[in-house]
């Protein structure tokens, strides 16, 4: 990847959308990784500089922004010489990252779908077990209790216009957690929203299959035998 080097304090633009692949999303499922590149939305930062808002040291980002840079996932706004050493200043490759849809298609293939869920689903399992083993959630705990595990499940049946009214409820947000962890400056700790609304069947593959074939038998006439 080539770099320029400017003496320009100025921030510049960059684009307002790159598309992603099912393997890049992958990337973005790890959490550290996806907070790298939120945080260099607003402006470019040196590694030290995103170590020191996290309160960690700089070799543990540096890994990461190797994947990301080869990926076209953050890129090198600029160079500085600083007492004879280059800072390179990193920046997001876009302000947002949609899915490039063609690629994610079912007619594509199972990795589009794997993806979408190792990326809501399963990093959210492990991020929530790693939780529970640094003692910032214990299951005891019930709401509202700030270590109690915000992980529910319900199913219900719903109307078309209520379908939509909780997509917009669930898509608004969304949108508020994402501008929070794209502000200029960001504060608190590190906190992961997943949001999964979509239809689903509770009856299992096998019922399914039984009531499949119960309703072939019934539309098939019996067999009656030829007495001789």
């Amino acid at each position: 990847m080539s770099t320029k080097r400017t003496r320009s304090a100025a921030a510049p633009q960059i684009p307002a959308e790159c598309e992603i692949s099912p393997a890049e999303l992958r990337l973005l499922a790890d959490p550290l990784r996806e907070h790298l590149v939120n945080v260099l939305v607003p402006r470019a930062r040196t590694v030290a500089e995103v170590a020191a808002s996290l309160r960690c040291a700089p070799t543990r980002l540096y890994r990461h922004v190797q994947l990301l840079l080869d990926a076209g996932l953050l890129v090198v706004e600029r160079e500085v010489k600083v007492r004879g050493v280059v800072e390179r200043h990193y920046r997001a490759a876009a302000r947002t990252l949609p899915l490039h849809r063609p690629q994610f298609a079912a007619a594509a293939g199972d990795a589009g779908i794997e993806a979408i869920l190792a990326y809501a689903l399963d990093q959210s399992r492990r991020d929530i077990q790693g939780a529970v083993a640094a003692g910032r959630i214990d299951p005891v705990n019930t709401y509202p209790d700030p270590r109690a595990v915000l992980a529910w499940r319900c199913v219900a049946r719903v109307t078309a216009a209520e379908y939509a009214r909780l997509r917009r409820r669930a898509r608004a947000l969304y949108d508020e957690v994402e501008r929070l962890g794209s502000r200029a400056e960001p504060k608190g700790e590190l906190f992961a929203l997943s949001i999964a609304l979509f239809p689903c069947n509770p009856v299992g593959r096998r019922a399914r299959r039984t009531a499949r074939t119960s309703a072939a038998a019934r539309r098939t006439p019996p067999r009656t035998k030829e007495h001789r």
